[in-house]
């Protein structure tokens, strides 16, 4: 792929870091008419963004906190999603266990949930289809156990069911934020490492970038920059001289998968830790046991950790941590430890004021995102939740334009994402017509939308083979993880056999991706 010369550019504002608060920003700064650089040091959205536990939540947990703001502000951005992008964002429901104390009530529960509707009471307004929301409904002891019968049983009354979403590939999402940006004119390089900061007082003058791919050094000129490089920021203000004088301490999540145990509901499951902020409730935090293809996915945990983000690991004792106490709320004698397919996570900034000490699990301070108005021209964002990423890129750049002196308003919250363009009848309508024998089409739809008609411009028998292909000369990527990970489904749709691999790789040699030696060395450190 052709890299774009920026050398000697000026931009209005130039942002460093590639998740998904990052091509957020600039999927707003551009639609605002501003002229935008995003650059990341690796591929968009594989880092802390990759990490996203998949669930596009509403905020019910907030009402435990009486914090209505963010429930609302929560619900208005769940219901942009499920419009923006709807063959990734889909209804999924979660199930609540019920038990005879009071605050675990049918009545206890059931209240909170009709408060949640009331104040969530537009969420269906001018929508069909795919992109609405059940209503909640209560279920009896025996209708709960049959779909979780390994619930820990002593009082069981029922259980309640409410519809959040599940986000299936929150890596493409992210990638479709920043080509959303691209189509409306920002430039956006992967791959691109800020090298060094040249400064005038408290103001950035020229920012020295490295594009990593042809390994050339150019110097660009920004107006503003934002730094939305998550728990990378720290190396960011260090760079500027305004690196913190205490350690940095971090909130680490970790999520795994296993073989499925719940099938078609989320269930919420009791963690030992309890939050002394709830004002309602028991104070008790839940983990989750959500189906995602043909695995379950169960997380998230919390606690303070001071490892650097380039050093982050998970260890066998945190995970073994989590999965027994998981094991504790949900007895299953299907699955063990050794079952644990994979596990991942990531790292979120805790500010300061949140004075955690190392064996605490979770702060207030924590969970807020964080605008911070550094220098002159320069602001540092940090997001810690994937679903408000819309609202809060606005919020930036709002502070941004003031301090370019220009007026323009966000425009993101009418616009839809790539492959939103047409709806999913008309979609795949249009596939079975002309690709009668393709079986598939349906999922390849809740991973492209629209745009599966232009993957299968390169179907040749093998949708994958069409997936890899497509994402290879029109995606940005450059390595395989970036097309088998982060563009396509190839490696969420189960194991991927060798024989495959072979084809896969004969297919990018042919449409002169990348080297064969090449390729078959990234395949082997995926262990494809």
């Amino acid at each position: 792929m052709v890299r774009e010369d920026f050398s000697g550019a000026s931009f209005d504002v130039v942002i460093i870091g590639g998740g998904i608060n990052g091509c957020a920003c600039a999927l707003d700064s551009a639609t605002r008419g501003y002229s935008t650089l995003l650059i990341e040091k690796s591929d968009f959205g594989s880092k802390t963004s990759a990490a996203c536990f998949k669930i596009i939540h509403g905020g019910l947990r907030y009402l435990q906190h009486l914090d209505l703001k963010r429930v609302i502000e929560s619900l208005n951005e769940q219901k942009w999603l499920r419009v923006a992008a709807p063959h990734l964002v889909r209804p999924l429901p979660f199930l609540i266990p019920t038990y005879s104390d009071f605050k675990r009530s049918k009545f206890f529960l059931g209240a909170g949930l009709l408060l949640y509707r009331l104040i969530d009471f537009r969420r269906n307004c001018k929508l069909d289809g795919a992109e609405r929301l059940p209503n909640s409904k209560i279920l009896s002891k025996a209708e709960t156990l049959k779909i979780a019968p390994h619930i820990q049983q002593e009082g069981l009354t029922g259980s309640v069911v409410y519809y959040d979403c599940q986000v299936a590939h929150c890596e493409r999402l992210t990638w479709l934020v920043a080509k959303t940006a691209s189509q409306h004119g920002a430039k956006t390089a992967n791959y691109t490492e800020l090298k060094s900061v040249e400064q005038e007082g408290s103001k950035i003058k020229s920012l020295l970038l490295k594009d990593l791919v042809s390994e050339r050094e150019y110097r660009v000129y920004p107006k503003q920059v934002v730094f939305a490089a998550g728990p990378w920021n720290e190396m960011f203000l260090s760079i500027l001289g305004k690196q913190n004088k205490q350690e940095q301490v971090y909130s680490k999540g970790i999520q795994f998968a296993v073989p499925k145990l719940v099938k078609d509901y989320a269930l919420a499951v009791d963690s030992a830790y309890k939050d002394p902020e709830a004002v309602v409730a028991s104070g008790g935090r839940k983990l989750f046991i959500q189906p995602w293809r043909d695995l379950s996915l169960i997380g998230t945990s919390d606690s303070v950790s001071k490892e650097k983000p380039d050093n982050f690991k998970i260890s066998t004792k945190e995970l073994r941590e989590l999965f027994d106490e998981v094991q504790q709320a949900y007895p299953d004698p299907r699955w063990k430890f050794e079952d644990i397919v994979f596990a991942f996570g990531g790292l979120r900034p805790v500010s300061e004021e949140a004075n955690l000490e190392q064996d605490s699990q979770d702060s207030k301070t924590s969970r807020r995102p964080m605008i911070e108005d550094v220098g002159e021209n320069f602001v540092v964002v940090t997001g810690i939740k994937y679903t408000t990423f819309r609202l809060l890129a606005e919020q930036v750049l709002n502070l941004v334009s003031s301090k370019l002196g220009r007026s323009e308003r966000s425009k993101t919250k009418q616009l839809k994402l790539v492959g939103a363009e047409m709806d999913k009848s008309k979609v795949l309508a249009e596939v079975t017509k002309q690709f009668p024998s393709l079986s598939n089409a349906e999922d390849l739809y809740h991973t492209y939308g629209a745009e599966l008609l232009k993957v299968l411009e390169y179907y040749n028998g093998d949708s994958r083979i069409a997936e890899a292909c497509f994402a290879a000369k029109n995606e940005a990527c450059f390595t395989v993880d970036d097309i088998v990970i982060r563009r396509t489904s190839i490696c969420q749709q189960g194991l991927v056999e060798q024989e495959f691999v072979g084809r896969l790789i004969d297919a990018l040699v042919k449409i002169e991706f990348n080297s064969r030696e090449k390729l078959e060395l990234e395949a082997r450190k995926l262990h494809l």
